[in-house]
């Protein structure tokens, strides 16, 4: 307990909560967005925090294509969307539109 107050650090967390389909792709879609998305590096320095709400759409090439997003701060959603927009799934089963929340945390401990 010590050790933790002498060391003073940084946490950043991005937890995804993706959409609940009843499409067999989506555990191969959460998994490639959960491998792109983390807390960005711009948000430390900032200690920031937010939502973001995102409408994409995976094409027949299993490639991400976001179609609106909508969230608490304008640089997160550039960067979600940036993000998603480099995805591939391999699963053709994931072809169609999806929504996902992407919650941004700061935690300084």
């Amino acid at each position: 307990m010590k050790q933790v107050k002498k060391c003073l650090f940084t946490v950043a967390i991005a937890a995804i909560a993706l959409n609940a389909q009843a499409s067999n792709g989506d555990s191969d879609l959460n998994r490639s967005i959960r491998k792109t998305i983390s807390y960005p590096e711009f948000g430390r320095s900032e200690k920031l925090n937010g939502v973001v709400y995102v409408e994409y759409e995976v094409d027949k090439f299993g490639k991400i294509h976001v179609k609106q997003v909508n969230g608490s701060h304008a640089g997160l959603e550039a960067y979600v969307s940036k993000k998603l927009n480099t995805v591939t799934v391999t699963n053709v089963d994931a072809i169609g539109t999806h929504f996902a929340k992407f919650k941004f945390r700061f935690v300084s401990m």
